[in-house]
């Protein structure tokens, strides 16, 4: 993720990946890439595109007069307000009751419970860390709101963490699902 603050707009741009091979033979094949225009702390825009093996899902969306105006591969029309999407990133939508689905543009219902807390890892230092269950995983936030990891899947076994960036391979090696990430205006 990363992130482009600029006054009170800020545009988070996402790309996530899971390759898994055996020898030659792809069992997974997930990628997913989009990109949020934020304006005073409320979600005024956003596109993505994810490839899940040979399937394709995407999801546009626009706040308009009457509502977030979403374009999807599973949902099309207006919502009668501007929804957050389904992101760890933002400790905001864990007090949300309704989120927009990042990859398909449908909205979604979701229950957060607080687990506790737990220590984590953390850039190699061990925090303490607040645990709460949100839209089928669970997310990692500091005492102070920083989102530092999650787990998903039935067994919480596929965990995402905060690393350094020379842990990130470099964005020529990256596997993207589409070409949004490298417009500067993916609208246009």
């Amino acid at each position: 993720m990363e992130f482009f603050p600029d006054g009170d707009n800020l545009v988070v741009k996402t790309h996530f990946e899971i390759i898994v091979k055996l020898g030659f033979i792809k069992v997974a094949d997930f990628r997913h890439d989009a990109v949020e225009y934020w304006k005073n702390g409320i979600l005024v825009a956003f596109i993505t595109d994810t490839k899940e093996q040979d399937k394709r899902l995407f999801a546009r969306g626009v706040l308009g007069e009457e509502g977030l105006v979403v374009e999807g591969s599973k949902f099309s029309g207006t919502m009668d307000k501007a929804l957050m999407p389904a992101t760890f990133w933002n400790p905001e939508s864990l007090t949300e009751k309704q989120l927009v689905n990042h990859q398909s543009g449908k909205k979604i219902d979701v229950e957060t419970t607080f687990l506790g807390r737990q220590q984590l890892n953390v850039l190699g230092e061990v925090k303490d860390v607040l645990t709460y269950s949100f839209a089928k995983g669970d997310a990692y936030y500091t005492p102070q709101g920083e989102w530092v990891g999650g787990a998903f899947r039935k067994k919480r076994d596929a965990i995402y963490e905060i690393c350094s960036p020379d842990k990130i391979p470099p964005k020529k090696k990256w596997h993207y699902a589409s070409e949004i990430l490298l417009k500067d205006n993916p609208f246009e």
